[in-house]
């Protein structure tokens, strides 16, 4: 009966030839093909076939006992046998099955060592009251960077490292220095500077919203062309001086000093820094203004009351440090966007190499406590706050450590998480440098106030005082404190010859008095080494810085 069903199957398959036509075929290796290369099977393998053909598949289970009548034939065909098939596929399924488990062990090894590293750095609560800081109400007509945008869309061209140089020739040697080049570049931006004059005389100056900010570079485009309008605003006030104008120098010469508080106004460490570079030119060109012969007492006490009261708008440091806090917070919480921006592969913090190292988390927690510390010290007078640990972050040695206050570390502790930290070092770098920048603009203004008061001195008694305590009453209220001292005034020098005037300097950020001179070890620009101003008596103009 087997043999007869199995005969009938064959029949109403296509193409079945047996390689002898005179050999039976066994029903224990009956199989069908479709014209493709021969594959031998083996006659006692009683196992189960299925044929490749696409129009109709047969499935035969072996016979117990083979025809003798088919024990000779084999087929001439294409057959799969499943028993091979099962096998490779049984090893297929063994390999996923392992390389499951393997990526499952390796992740599971990548959270416990991104929870081991955070074990030890606790989740503080935030430095400062998010809720309550964020956001400014400001008018438009009273928002002064309304004007600096459009101001910063008027501009020509803007400065570039030839155009600098040629700038401070101009400040440091007069109007008679300017080239043809630069004297065509100032009148290129007449209505741009004109622009920038009225925003300086707005109240409030908001960029962006803090909450808004982000490191993004188009965020900080008025702002840097903030630095051009300034070296602009440098140059006319040089040429009204030449044309025996000083009055009308002054005009710009305040506005240079105004435009340097609205930037950075409510605004990051960037902003903030490049209002400190447009001081540093107000400071410069201002002592050399005030050593005008044509100016009298007067003029002199009411830019001395002009420049103090512009100073007192300067925002505080733990301001900027806030607005600096709440871009660094973005950046951890979408590293992508931080890597767009700075074109950085910082995306490889959010990969798998960073993870197990416990960041961003660890970055995160760390910024918190560091915060902390910054923003109880940084609006201190330098000399008055306490003194700062040497280490990556920078922390102020507290008599009690607030991060521990708040469940947090000790800045030992904290120095030694943020060794294994590469975010946490990397946001770092922005507000360290504001600090020391912060200080010596602060050192700069007090030079300046001090410089005023000198020559305010000189025109009523007809030369400099022995002492800077001969200044009280005539200009000052007391002598100005050194910011990088120990609680010293400000230096002040009579030089030996009277054409040369006097010598008024801090000892600057590296805390040593180099006696109103710059080691060659150190860097001019960097403001390492004294912070100094050389005052000449009136009837002489100009000088060196």
């Amino acid at each position: 009966m087997l043999a007869r069903s199995l005969t009938a199957k064959r029949n109403r398959i296509e193409k079945i030839r047996p390689l002898d036509n005179s050999a039976p075929v066994s029903s224990a290796n009956i199989a069908c093909y479709d014209g493709y290369d021969p594959f031998w099977a083996d006659p006692d393998d009683d196992s189960v076939f299925f044929t490749a053909n696409l129009d109709q598949e047969l499935t035969i289970k072996s016979a117990a006992t083979p025809n003798a009548r088919f024990s000779n034939w084999k087929p001439s065909m294409a057959t799969v046998i499943v028993r091979k098939r099962f096998w490779r596929q049984k090893w297929f399924l063994v390999l996923a099955v392992l390389a499951a488990i393997s990526a499952t062990m390796v992740v599971t090894l990548a959270i416990l060592m991104h929870c081991i590293q955070l074990q030890e750095v606790p989740d503080i609560k935030e430095p400062f009251d998010l809720d309550k800081f964020g956001h400014v109400d400001v008018a438009p007509e009273d928002n002064a960077f309304e004007l600096y945008r459009a101001a910063s869309a008027k501009l020509v061209s803007q400065t570039n490292a030839s155009r600098t140089d040629a700038v401070d020739a101009v400040l440091y040697g007069g109007w008679l220095k300017s080239s043809e080049e630069l004297r065509d570049w100032l009148e290129e931006n007449r209505e741009a500077l004109e622009l920038f004059r009225q925003a300086s005389e707005r109240p409030e100056a908001v960029y962006f919203q803090p909450a808004e900010k982000t490191i993004v570079s188009p965020q900080l485009v008025v702002s840097n062309h903030l630095r051009t309008l300034a070296q602009l605003a440098c140059l006319e006030a040089a040429r009204l001086e030449a044309n025996a104008k000083p009055a009308a120098a002054w005009t710009w010469l305040s506005a240079l000093l105004r435009a340097s508080r609205h930037s950075g106004s409510h605004g990051c460490t960037v902003e903030r820094m490049v209002g400190i570079t447009m001081h540093r030119y107000a400071y410069a060109a201002i002592v050399i203004w005030a050593a005008n012969p044509r100016l009298a007492v007067a003029d002199l006490r009411h830019v001395l009351a002009d420049v103090r009261k512009i100073h007192a708008r300067t925002v505080p440091a733990s301001e900027t440090l806030k607005v600096e806090y709440l871009i660094t917070r973005k950046n951890y919480a979408d590293l992508n966007l931080f890597s767009r921006d700075l074109d950085f592969p910082w995306y490889i913090a959010n990969s798998f190499v960073m993870y197990p190292m416990g960041e961003p988390e660890m970055g995160r927690r760390l910024t918190k406590m560091i915060w902390t510390n910054w923003l109880l010290e940084c609006d201190r007078p330098r000399h008055l706050r306490r003194p700062d640990a040497a280490g990556t972050a920078r922390l102020y040695a507290l008599d009690h450590d607030v991060a521990s206050i708040e469940g947090g570390l000790s800045n030992a502790r904290i120095e030694s998480c943020l060794k294994r930290s590469v975010l946490g070092k990397h946001f770092l770098i922005p507000p360290q440098d504001f600090i020391i920048w912060h200080d010596c603009e602060a050192a700069k203004q007090r030079i300046l106030e001090v410089a005023l008061a000198l020559l305010i001195y000189f025109h009523e008694h007809a030369g400099f005082p022995e002492t800077l305590e001969q200044l009280v009453g005539h200009g000052l209220d007391e002598v100005p404190v050194d910011p990088f001292g120990t609680g010293e005034s400000i230096r002040y020098r009579r030089e030996p010859l009277a054409a040369d005037g006097v010598t008024i300097w801090s000892i600057g950020s590296d805390g040593v008095d180099d006696d109103a001179s710059f080691p060659s070890n150190k860097s001019r620009a960097d403001d390492r080494g004294d912070i100094l101003r050389q005052i000449w008596p009136p009837h002489f103009l100009g000088g060196p810085d």
